[in-house]
């Protein structure tokens, strides 16, 4: 709580501001400057204000500030920030990050924070992602998170922006996984907020994950997105468990991260009860639902990285046959609102498909990846000539006439899908992953 030490006397507001001395429990501000936010959103974000920024920032600012228990294990910090001007807006992309490629174009935006409609690269493909930063760039942040959690991730990303890394004990305010209560920053944190130069994330300060309980794992929101080393620790033991919350619909909140994890685990047990989730309802969905089933595509992929076995060849189909929009609506019928086409949901579905059959890291798949993307530069490369564009088409795939129009977005999703594809193969995803946190954020998470 905040509480101002006045004289017994009257004195003048204009004074009171000059030498007021603010206190929080036994806390004495520094009185730092205001250090100007900036920030802003993708064009295709429609419902994010100034007073919403504002009132992050500001709830933000008392996260820091304010001394939280338990007791002796938060530090009081002061960094002042206030919204610069008002939220300005941004074109780059289409207001969702799918690829590194599209993380990096966002980093090289001037700004503190880019307000963006999705998140499914950081640090590689995830599935789940809040928010991204790195030591230096902008933070990158979901709309439509409710203010508190909100203030609780743009904290969180502004010491990945400052260069800190996760620590891994409750309440802190770095934990990989987000909760309202926590807003703890230590002593070393509370130096790297103020300015001090950090230290490299592999030191002392990065602690390692605790192992839990899978449904405890499961009703976890992961910041970054759900990590593969932690979900695929677990065996196949832990897939009935996970099944039965599939069918409970008062889990929705974690059914994102429960088909991601069974797809982690790979036992292919998972899979017909992840498809039969991915394909039941219809109309307009929860928005927590909706998530759940775009996560499908990579929890397929998931499961093909592990090993091999009989159903592989369906898995494969599904996603292959998936490459053709037009495929989803014969398994689709539910939607993310009445607002949302069926062509925009199938394309979306697609891009996501490419990215699944990327994480496999399976050969055919890499096949059929560099084939789709061969084709589609054929077709790119022929536009401006008819004659020529109409033999090309006519020995041209399907799936690939279907993505005509979008081949720019496409070609960049299948490019990185290929260089996904071949890392996975050469390294598994463990390395993939712990690498690609390295390249593209900076530092180790």
């Amino acid at each position: 709580m905040i509480s101002i030490a006045l004289r017994a006397f009257v004195i003048p507001a204009v004074l009171i501001l000059a030498f007021v001395t603010l206190h929080i429990g036994d806390h004495e501000m520094k009185n730092r400057p205001p250090i100007p936010f900036c920030v802003d959103r993708h064009t295709s974000v429609k419902k994010f204000s100034d007073t919403i920024a504002r009132s992050v920032i500001q709830k933000g600012v008392d996260i820091l500030w304010s001394d939280d228990p338990p007791k002796g294990e938060d530090v009081p910090t002061d960094v002042p920030l206030v919204l610069s001007g008002s939220v300005g807006t941004f074109s780059e992309g289409d207001g969702t990050v799918m690829t590194a490629g599209d993380l990096d174009s966002l980093f090289q935006i001037q700004g503190d924070v880019h307000v963006v409609r999705g998140i499914q690269c950081c640090g590689g493909e995830k599935n789940g992602i809040l928010g991204c930063s790195a030591s230096g760039k902008p933070i990158i942040v979901m709309e439509g998170i409710p203010l508190e959690a909100a203030a609780v991730l743009w904290m969180h990303e502004l010491g990945h922006n400052k260069g800190l890394c996760h620590r891994d004990r409750s309440y802190a305010l770095m934990a990989p996984d987000i909760v309202e209560s926590d807003t703890n920053v230590n002593q070393y944190e509370h130096d790297v907020f103020e300015g001090a130069t950090p230290n490299p994330c592999d030191q002392e300060e990065k602690s390692k994950p605790k192992a839990v309980d899978v449904i405890q794992f499961v009703h976890k929101v992961f910041i970054e997105g759900v990590p593969y080393k932690e979900g695929s620790g677990y065996t196949a033991a832990a897939v009935p468990p996970l099944l039965e919350l599939l069918d409970k619909p008062d889990e929705q909140r974690s059914w994102l991260n429960i088909i991601t994890v069974l797809g982690m685990i790979g036992d292919r047990q998972a899979w017909m009860p992840i498809k039969k989730t991915f394909e039941r309802d219809s109309g307009e969905l929860s928005p927590q639902n909706y998530a759940a089933k775009l996560a499908v595509p990579l929890a397929l992929g998931y499961l093909l990285s592990k090993g091999h076995d009989q159903q592989d060849e369906k898995i494969l189909d599904y996603l292959n046959t998936g490459l053709r929009p037009s495929e989803w609506s014969k398994r689709v019928s539910w939607r993310k609102s009445k607002d949302q086409s069926d062509e925009a949901r199938n394309v979306h579905l697609t891009t996501l498909t490419i990215l699944g059959l990327g994480i496999s890291g399976r050969p055919e798949a890499l096949t059929t990846l560099q084939a789709l993307y061969d084709q589609l530069l054929a077709m790119q490369a022929t536009k401006a000539d008819a004659s020529l564009k109409k033999r090309s088409e006519t020995a041209t795939s399907n799936r690939a006439l279907q993505l005509r129009g979008v081949e720019p977005e496409a070609l960049s999703i299948l490019k990185a899908a290929i260089k996904t594809n071949q890392l996975v193969q050469k390294d598994g995803l463990v390395k993939y992953y712990h690498d690609s946190e390295l390249e593209q954020l900076g530092f180790n998470l």
